[in-house]
């Protein structure tokens, strides 16, 4: 019996190093999506050029800085907006927009 209980707390001992090994894993790789979220996300949020992101129905799921900018509002009032209905204001320095961004990153 003695030698059955010790066999059974040793499968324990290794299942329970098992878990704590996967646990550790499962850590390290939340950390690592975590660091590559808000790297992709600054990225959006802070490119020189306006993104949009739209739902199939042309509503404003996300915008960047830039757009928020380019259109003149604050970005949580273009937030579930039809698209459409956010061109208020005259787009019409888009492509002096374009030009300055580009001279952001000369070839």
């Amino acid at each position: 019996m003695t030698s059955e209980l010790e066999r059974l707390v040793h499968d324990l001992r290794v299942h329970e190093e098992q878990v704590q090994l996967q646990q550790d894993q499962l850590t390290e790789t939340q950390q690592l999506l975590e660091a590559s979220r808000d790297r992709y996300a600054d990225l959006y949020d802070y490119a020189p050029l306006p993104y949009v992101t739209l739902d199939r129905n042309g509503v404003i799921e996300d915008i960047n800085l830039t757009g928020a900018d380019l259109l003149g509002r604050a970005r949580p009032l273009l937030a579930g907006r039809p698209s459409g209905s956010t061109w208020t204001r005259p787009i019409a320095d888009v492509p002096g927009h374009m030009r300055a961004a580009a001279a952001l990153y000369p070839r």
